[in-house]
């Protein structure tokens, strides 16, 4: 498979294209010769293969082949709602997450989280997070990256969104798995900080409308229990 390069303006371009400055490093890092190919992709469902015309330190330019529009994958759609950890393991969540196919990602700030994101921070975090979601994109061959939303406070998204539409949160003193709810169109996941969910935030998601579920016997790690939670959804709601 040859390298691919996420190029959001893939649909306006022209046939001759010089890539921006950060995804001609990517090709440079990469070594590729004059005549090689890549892989262009928009996220939203648009490919195309692309020839280098040129790549030198001031310039790498494609020439691109026609643009092929890809179908949606058929996995059951899943908007990820993932309490705030630290940085690391933020980061494998949402590389995790983009790998397994979600349609969207909010990061939520809890009680339990460590520190809060605003301002310049928030926005170069935001950025980051973005750069995660593109680099997984890449890797793992998917053609629609899925919508990064800011972060928000937990009691705000409350407020804001109705939770009875198949919202699942994650509560290890639950009795109910996926099997006991009906499929429903897409699903929401309400994922805890590392700490967990206080009693407080738990009682308001349940009162809002939210549905409690168990994905496992043990209490799981926060990285842990994103990517079962995911794809045991996934596999129930098919």
């Amino acid at each position: 498979m040859p390298p691919r390069i996420y190029y959001p303006e893939l649909k306006q371009s022209a046939s001759c294209i010089d890539l921006p400055a950060k995804q001609a490093q990517h090709l440079r890092v990469l070594r590729l010769l004059q005549g090689e190919e890549v892989e262009l992709f928009d996220g939203k469902g648009q490919t195309a293969q692309a020839k280098l015309l040129e790549i030198s330190k001031k310039r790498v330019a494609l020439e691109r082949e026609p643009i092929v529009s890809v179908p949606a994958p058929e996995t059951h759609p899943v908007h990820l709602l993932q309490a705030l950890t630290r940085h690391e393991t933020m980061d494998w969540i949402l590389q995790k997450a983009t790998e397994l196919g979600v349609k969207s990602i909010t990061p939520l700030i809890c009680e339990r989280t460590q520190g809060r994101l605003k301002g310049e921070q928030g926005q170069k975090k935001q950025a980051h997070w973005q750069e995660v979601l593109v680099s997984a994109c890449e890797q793992s061959g998917l053609n629609f990256l899925p919508v990064l939303n800011p972060p928000i406070l937990f009691v705000d998204y409350l407020q804001q969104h109705s939770l009875q539409n198949a919202h699942f949160i994650l509560d290890p003193q639950s009795t109910h798995s996926f099997e006991a709810y009906a499929p429903p169109a897409a699903s929401s996941l309400l994922i805890g900080p590392e700490g967990g969910w206080t009693a407080s935030e738990l009682l308001q998601a349940l009162a809002a409308g939210a549905q409690p579920i168990c994905i496992h016997a043990n209490v799981l790690r926060a990285e842990t229990a994103a990517v079962c939670a995911i794809s045991l959804c996934q596999y129930a709601f098919k």
